[in-house]
């Protein structure tokens, strides 16, 4: 696919084109970049909805609910579900507008106007955001009679498009962006994932949450305590029906956790040993961040930098040797990893080893654990794998989605502030490296599981707001062009947000894993 020019940035603010007095200026933005992905995942998503609005003129609204590997699950609000020859029929009719070029207004409309135009549309969740926002003047992208909050840029039209594909799934559509993933839809294993979402759909419907507006109703109403305490009792009971399933398979001897960077892989660990112990077990939880090598001796990237994402990095001949001796009865010392010693890191071991008793189980947290090389030499049988990730399910109104990547983002900026004292810049400009990795390394992996776990609540991007504003803007354009429009999209995301005091979030939450 050519990696040609989608978008620019001009004077900090990502525009579909740019006039000749200003090319000297505009910074380009590729369809292979990391902004330029996601204009141009933007625009697919808008050109979706353009077509289902043409093909069934609002009699049915569409919405969209969740990525699923590479493609985005749409749903129509009023529970309709489309046939594969209306699915046929959207697809012609997306095909047909990329043909014709067709144009993406940016348009503007005060208040009043676009309360009209949402609601005319039926856009309720569009609606309670806007009751929720103070401002007196709205942005809308539109093409035909399409209207869209333009909450992030788009091309200019629809030419752009060079791949897609679009299919009927379970009671909704999904739209491929990357060639090559939609033969992985309807396999045994992305069931599990759709189980989870599912699972995921039907808490934010029991909580009476599914978009930003309604969360800042509660929290101006003063309800929001009430929520995070049913919210975090939920994720908890999760907690215990995996705990359960590993107990019932009673040959599990190994519990490997892994996931995406930030997604409480470590906190999650403990909370299971906690668990499991309650059904007398002895779990001990082992952190493949431990086995990492001294930086002289992890692979350069193509940067030329330490590449910390590959598995290459981890010493996994340690790691079979221990897990294998530990399987054997025998005694292990297990390591330590500093690595903040000498730039460098250093590895030490405990003074006193360990063995595995009869009631004994091993929980291995890190971002490689679904990684069969780390196990290669043991049975199967006595392997439970869960992939764990911020699965959020609230969205900014209809047709705009809170990205997890965003939420993972924010959570990470916060926690190596607190805990690493990295600034915000370090952050952002790390995150294509940390982008790449788990591309490569995680989540090839994450339909071959045991179970699924969404770490994420939907309140938690409002508590993570008082943290995360003032060191994203502490990023200015001097920090380079992209990082600097990465964090005013995240400042523009969570100023739609009211604010959460983090000393509502409860003491046991997994979300003091990264505010402390």
């Amino acid at each position: 696919m050519e990696d040609k020019i989608i978008s620019y940035i001009v004077d900090n603010i990502i525009v579909p084109d740019c006039d000749e007095k200003d090319k000297d200026r505009a910074v380009p933005i590729t369809r292979a970049s990391r902004l330029g992905k996601r204009v141009y995942k933007d625009t697919l998503c808008f050109l979706f909805v353009c077509a289902v609005n043409n093909v069934y003129q609002f009699e049915h609204i569409i919405k969209i609910v969740s990525s699923i590997g590479d493609g985005y699950y749409f749903v129509f609000k009023d529970g309709y579900i489309p046939t594969k020859a209306e699915c046929n029929k959207v697809k012609k009719e997306m095909q047909r507008l990329i043909k014709e070029n067709a144009k993406i207004e940016q348009i503007r409309k005060d208040y009043n106007e676009s309360m009209e135009i949402l609601t005319r549309f039926k856009l309720t969740q569009a609606v309670e955001l806007l009751k929720s926002l103070s401002v007196p003047f709205i942005p809308f992208n539109r093409c035909g009679s399409t209207y869209r909050i333009c909450h992030t840029p788009l091309a200019k039209d629809f030419s752009i498009i060079e791949y897609f594909e679009l299919e009927k799934y379970n009671e909704g559509f999904i739209l491929i962006h990357e060639e090559g993933e939609v033969e992985n839809l309807n396999s045994i294993e992305n069931s599990l994932i759709y189980d989870e979402l599912k699972k995921n759909i039907t808490a934010a419907n029991a909580l009476s949450i599914d978009c930003m507006g309604t969360l800042n109703k509660l929290v101006v109403t003063g309800d929001i305590a009430q929520y995070i305490e049913i919210s975090e009792n939920m994720q908890r009971r999760r907690f215990i029906e995996v705990a359960d399933k590993i107990a019932k398979r009673k040959s599990i001897k190994v519990v490997f956790v892994a996931g995406p960077s930030s997604s409480n892989k470590t906190t999650f660990a403990n909370k299971l040993c906690k668990e499991l112990k309650l059904l007398n077990y002895e779990p001990l939880q082992i952190s493949l961040d431990d086995y990492y090598l001294t930086k002289d001796k992890v692979p350069l990237d193509e940067s030329g930098d330490p590449d910390l994402e590959c598995i290459e990095a981890i010493d996994t001949t340690l790691f079979e040797k221990n897990l294998m001796d530990l399987y054997a009865g025998k005694e292990v010392k297990l390591p330590h990893f500093e690595f903040n010693y000498k730039r460098l890191g250093r590895r030490t071991f405990d003074s006193e080893p360990i063995k595995l008793k009869d009631n004994s189980i091993l929980v291995v947290e890190g971002i490689h654990g679904l990684n069969k090389s780390l196990c290669s030499k043991i049975d199967p049988k006595t392997i439970f794998r869960i992939y764990i990730s911020p699965l959020i399910q609230l969205n900014i109104d209809e047709y705009t989605r809170i990205r997890t990547t965003d939420i993972r983002m924010l959570r990470r900026i916060v926690r190596d502030y607190r805990y690493r004292n990295a600034k915000a810049i370090e952050s952002v400009s790390m995150w294509p490296s940390v982008e790449r990795g788990e591309k490569k390394y995680i989540f090839p992996y994450q339909h071959d599981v045991d179970a699924i776990i969404n770490s994420s609540h939907e309140y938690e991007i409002a508590v993570l707001s008082e943290f995360a504003l003032p060191l994203l803007r502490t990023i200015t354009p001097n920090d380079g062009a992209v990082n600097y429009m990465t964090a005013l999209n995240l400042i523009q995301l969570i100023l739609k947000v009211n604010p959460i005091p983090s000393y509502v979030v409860p003491d046991s939450s997994m979300l003091h894993e990264f505010i402390g």
